[in-house]
This record gives C-alpha cells, sequence and structure tokens, in this order.
C-alpha cells in the first residue's frame, strides 16, 4: 500500500486519479487528517510514502486563485461545493483581489495587513501547510529511509513519467504517455476560469523577495525535501 502525503495544490488530484485508474491501493493524507496522525504516519514501518511538493510561493499563489474563482462561482450562482468555506472567505475576497496585494499588504503594513496575515495563517490549504504534514526537517530526515518517492510539481512531467515506469514494472499497469498533458490543459482551463485570467498570476520581484522571507520555515522544508530528492527517488530505479 502507497501512503500519499497529498499537500494541497501540489498536484495531488491528479496524482491520486492516475493510482485509483490503475487500481493501486493507496491512502491519500489530505487536509482533514489532524497534524499528529499524519507526523505519525510519517514514522510508521511503511516504506512507501509518497510525498508531492510545490515551491511554497506557485503553491500558496495556486490557493489564493483556487478560492478566489469558488469565490467569484458563489457571487454568481449562490452556491458552491464547498459552501462554508467560500462564505468564510467573503471577507477575504471582498478586499483583498490579487495575490500581489496580498502580499504588498503583509510587505507594507498597510490597512488590511491583520487581514492579509489572518488569510495567510488561517485559509484552507495554506494553514495545512508542509509542517502540518511532515513535522521539520528532524522528523523527515529521521524517517527518509521510508519515503519511495518525492513528485515535484515544477518538474511533474519528468518524475511522473518516472513513477509511471516503476508501476509498469511492479505492478503491470500501462504506461500513459498523455496523462500530464491532459492534466495540465485541465489546469490551464481552470486557472482561467471564472474571472482568473493569466495576467492576475504576477508577483513583483520584490515581494517575492519578501514572501520567501515571510514563508522561510516552509522553504526549510521544501529546500530540504530538494536536497534528498534525487536519492530518495534513485530507489525506484534499482
Amino acid at each position: 500500500m502507497y501512503i500519499v502525503f497529498h499537500v494541497g495544490k501540489s498536484g495531488g488530484e491528479g496524482f491520486c486519479n492516475f493510482l485509483n485508474q490503475n487500481k493501486i491501493h493507496h491512502i491519500a493524507l489530505h487536509v482533514h487528517s489532524p497534524k499528529i496522525n499524519n507526523i505519525n504516519i510519517l514514522n510508521n514501518n511503511n516504506n512507501n510514502k509518497i510525498i508531492l511538493l510545490r515551491d511554497p510561493i506557485s503553491r500558496y499563489m495556486s490557493v489564493f486563485y483556487f478560492w478566489l474563482r469558488a469565490h467569484n462561482y458563489y457571487i454568481s450562482n449562490k452556491k458552491h461545493v464547498h459552501l462554508n468555506i467560500v462564505k468564510n472567505n467573503i471577507k477575504y475576497f471582498s478586499k483583498i483581489k490579487t495575490f500581489q496585494d496580498l502580499v504588498t499588504e503583509l510587505r507594507t503594513g498597510g490597512n488590511l495587513k491583520n487581514l492579509a496575515e489572518n488569510l495567510i495563517s488561517n485559509m484552507h490549504h495554506l494553514r495545512q501547510n508542509l509542517s502540518y504534514y511532515l513535522g521539520d526537517n528532524k522528523i523527515i530526515e529521521k524517517n527518509k529511509n521510508k519515503i519511495l518517492f518525492i513528485m515535484e510539481q515544477e518538474n511533474y512531467d519528468k518524475d511522473f513519467n518516472d513513477f509511471n515506469i516503476f508501476l509498469n514494472k511492479k505492478h503491470n499497469t500501462p504506461i500513459d504517455d498523455n496523462f500530464c498533458s491532459t492534466i495540465l490543459e485541465n489546469y490551464i482551463n481552470q486557472r482561467n476560469s471564472n474571472g482568473c485570467k493569466e495576467d492576475l498570476y504576477f508577483l513583483s520581484e520584490e515581494n517575492k523577495i519578501f514572501l520567501k522571507k515571510y514563508l522561510s520555515s516552509e522553504y526549510k522544508i521544501y529546500e530540504y525535501l530538494k536536497s534528498i530528492k534525487e536519492e530518495v527517488n534513485g530507489k525506484i530505479k534499482k
């Protein structure tokens, strides 16, 4: 059995759909699992753990626009599958319209700084960050040998292909050359829906520098996982 640490907006939905389509037995830890349970599971003796990874700034931006699209849909239709979360987010999106505006408020201490800090700390998928799923680098290092694969959003095509080949050898699953391109196409279509066009996905250099420092604890875990990725992923090629 595979255990997938499905960090929000890191490609987990598509990856887990692929596992489901090929009837690969797995458990996806996603959002609702209490923190202590996730860390206990990282500690357990299962050596088939998969971590989904994405650059924190990119992930935070993706979460922001995911919920902005949901907000826009709710405003137009007065309904949404995640109704309670969307209603709770109205206080944010009624005043903060872009991710650039959000980070600018944090950096400059503007009138909406407290609201921006509350959004970063409490928005669904943002408060469930890497430390929520994995604890810290000491815990990860202690359990490094129990991690089978690290799949990185920024390297999704290659990582998915490597894992696809591994599953083919181990479980005789088919090689799916079109799966990643289909995911990418769906992502672009979703990203441009409900008033969230490409030009909104902009962050100034000064805001990028600030946000990387602001998310320094998240980046410590992210950079450590990237540093061990080649060693960890080498297991499936043996």
